[in-house]
């Protein structure tokens, strides 16, 4: 199945850019996240996989570092990216939520602005092994 698959790679490729990947695949390391980090390599991400395809919120509750959030569905085709901005000070009220208008599987997280500038698009397939 596709979340067996994904919940067992290593690696993702994007645009010809390939990451190591750290697993959140329950609801404790998905809400835990990349939490109280201080940095992330660039060639690091963790990959989120979800229990079913739905719309999926993310936020930066005690999120130190920008983020950009890439979307996939469950062909792992890239189906939407956002840059999430670290809110230190923020409530669970005033937290903003970052989410695909369609439905997602998966999500990747990486540094803050390395979407754009390794021209990773929407319409891409992100390779899992």
């Amino acid at each position: 199945t596709p979340i067996a698959e994904a919940a067992l790679a290593k690696m993702a490729t994007v645009n010809g850019y390939s990451f190591s990947l750290e697993m959140a695949a329950d609801a404790i390391t998905r809400m835990r996240g990349l939490g109280n980090r201080t940095s992330l390599p660039r060639t690091s991400a963790m990959l989120f996989v979800f229990d079913r395809e739905e719309i999926q919120p993310f936020w930066m509750k005690d999120t130190l570092i920008p983020l950009d959030v890439i979307f996939m569905d469950s062909t792992r085709r890239v189906v939407d990216i956002q840059t999430m901005v670290p809110q230190p000070r923020a409530t669970d009220s005033e937290l903003i939520k970052y989410q695909s208008e369609v439905p997602v599987l998966l999500a990747m997280e990486i540094n803050g602005g390395q979407a754009k500038e390794l021209g990773i698009e929407v319409g891409m397939t992100v390779t899992l092994r």
